[in-house]
């Protein structure tokens, strides 16, 4: 008997062009291509906004070209920026010390995996990890890495692809018909289930205590359908249609303690 070979786990894509993500943030048009991470950003801003106290230490995780650890320390909070690709680390770098404005001393970048964290334990008072996950071979390792070194009730606040959002099914079969007609493999990004997700972080001991729903249209080409302000307003929805429509889902959980 034939033993068909077995089936391999594709590896997510975890590598970027630093110039080019960091455009998602600072060219408009650019950003339009690419709104569902400038979308994940702004929405993980605004929470950090209602839970943050100056002076906290926070690190974010997957900092790319370290846009959100800029933001988070013109709030007044000090900043870990933590990415795997030292190219990356290495831009943002560079791109804060040409600010001048003086966050540059409020930051420190670090090269280093998710899943394995060069903190120790009960050291920061947040985590944010906006457009990481998709990128994870392990999220369950950074889940426990994560609660390891934040402090008793300190947060994270992560950012996760729907695998349950209509819109993204209906844009996964045109891209891979796509990619059929063209011959090529394309990205993989891992997908996540919201109530596997929340089980598995309360599993390791975290509280959730939000999950929402964000980016409500369909990719047809290079345009969105609905228009981005109309699909803000699709925000609103019940929390059991935003689940099966919404692109993105933002938790945010805290450590808990005994």
């Amino acid at each position: 008997m034939i033993k068909s070979p077995p089936t391999r786990t594709p590896k997510p894509r975890d590598k970027f062009d630093p110039p080019e993500w960091s455009a998602i943030y600072e060219n408009k048009e650019y950003r339009n291509k690419h709104l569902t991470f400038w979308q994940n950003t702004r929405t993980v801003e605004q929470i950090c906004l209602s839970i943050t106290t100056p002076e906290e230490l926070w690190a974010d995780i997957g900092c790319g070209s370290g846009h959100t650890a800029e933001k988070l320390s013109q709030m007044g909070i000090y900043v870990i920026g933590i990415d795997h690709d030292i190219n990356m680390t290495g831009f943002a770098r560079k791109r804060i010390l040409s600010k001048d404005y003086g966050t540059g001393e409020q930051i420190y970048f670090i090269t280093a995996r998710a899943e394995n964290l060069p903190l120790g334990d009960n050291t920061l008072d947040g985590i944010t990890a906006v457009s990481l996950m998709g990128c994870l071979q392990s999220p369950e390792d950074f889940f426990k890495e994560a609660y390891r070194v934040l402090r008793k009730e300190g947060f994270m606040i992560a950012t996760f692809t729907n695998e349950k959002s209509l819109f993204i099914k209906t844009n996964g079969f045109i891209t891979r018909a796509r990619n059929l007609v063209r011959g090529c493999r394309g990205d993989f990004y891992r997908t996540y289930d919201p109530d596997h997700t929340v089980y598995s972080l309360k599993k390791i001991g975290f509280k959730v205590l939000s999950v929402s729903f964000h980016n409500f249209f369909l990719r047809v080409g290079n345009r969105l359908l609905p228009p981005p302000y109309i699909s803000v307003y699709l925000e609103r929805l019940s929390p059991r249609i935003a689940s099966i429509l919404g692109r993105n889902f933002i938790i945010l959980a805290q450590k808990g303690g005994s």
